[in-house]
């Protein structure tokens, strides 16, 4: 896991020969110490990813032949229409991943085929980062058949969810198509403020933000109230995402993330995330 997290973090600095290499050490690991095969799984389909964003379309489309998921997808459909069991969280990474490279191949068609169903089973499990990056790829792909309206409809989806939490990188990662989808949102008034957020994040130098205010802090009932950047982390603790997971979507250092951490349990007087959780939904922070 953590191989794979700093190849995230390498390909968002730009360093692409960082990233694979990041991913064979992961990869290799799991050789070496005979890991689970959904381990492995989740490897391949990160290396697909990496993949993608190289440009290095026909090694991604390997990984699909070799895993062979466009079967493996017509199987869970039928087993869905018999039994609506929820899909672990390696098969629904490596489905979102078939879908993104679907999108890159140009058959935006394929992704959907795909991603529709998944959402709908993905919603009931409450991971929420799979629902935000499920209508993510499904905005781009409804983009890329310039069908605007149903892209901005699932755009505004993802952006409600992931507002609240902060979430950035499930954005930031699209590059250039999602910030030509979040220019188009500022036109409607969707989200502006989070908006101009991501489009900064993406430094889209064309594009200046409007200023926007800020909206007020929830009123707290602490000695030493949290700050803004702490009530994100906050938000985040709710959620099953690691420390460096955190740093990722907001873009800042895993340090910056723990210290935050560690100041929330200080001010909440707590020693956990869980008893973080538990005493902020009793003093109406969450």
């Amino acid at each position: 896991g953590g191989y794979v997290n700093l190849a995230r973090v390498k390909q968002a600095q730009g360093d692409a020969q960082g990233a694979l290499e990041a991913l064979q050490t992961a990869e290799d690991i799991a050789i070496r110490f005979d890991a689970m095969k959904m381990d492995d799984s989740y490897v391949g389909a990160r290396k697909a990813v990496l993949s993608v964003a190289q440009g290095d379309l026909q090694a991604a489309l390997h990984w699909i032949e070799e895993r062979g998921l466009d079967k493996r997808v017509s199987l869970d459909r039928s087993k869905r229409e018999a039994n609506n069991a929820s899909l672990s969280p390696f098969r629904v990474y490596e489905q979102m991943t078939l879908a993104q490279v679907r999108i890159a191949q140009g058959r935006s068609d394929k992704a959907l085929e795909v991603l529709e169903p998944l959402l709908q089973r993905t919603e009931t499990t409450g991971i929420i980062t799979f629902v935000i990056r499920i209508l993510v790829l499904q905005a781009l792909a409804f983009q890329a058949q310039g069908d605007i309206e149903q892209a901005l409809a699932a755009l505004d989806r993802a952006l409600s969810l992931a507002e609240p939490g902060g979430f950035m990188r499930s954005f930031v990662d699209e590059g250039e198509p999602m910030a030509r989808l979040l220019r188009r949102a500022t036109s409607r008034g969707i989200a502006p403020e989070y908006v101009n957020r991501l489009l900064a994040a993406l430094d889209v130098s064309e594009y200046k933000p409007v200023e926007e205010p800020s909206p007020p802090s929830p009123i707290q009932p602490l000695v030493e109230p949290l700050s803004d950047r702490e009530l994100q982390v906050l938000r985040f603790l709710t959620t099953s995402l690691s420390s460096t997971e955190m740093a990722e979507e907001m873009i800042i250092s895993v340090n910056t993330v723990r210290s935050h951490i560690r100041s929330i349990y200080s001010k909440l007087g707590v020693h956990s995330r869980y008893e973080a959780v538990a005493r902020a939904k009793e003093i109406n922070l969450l």
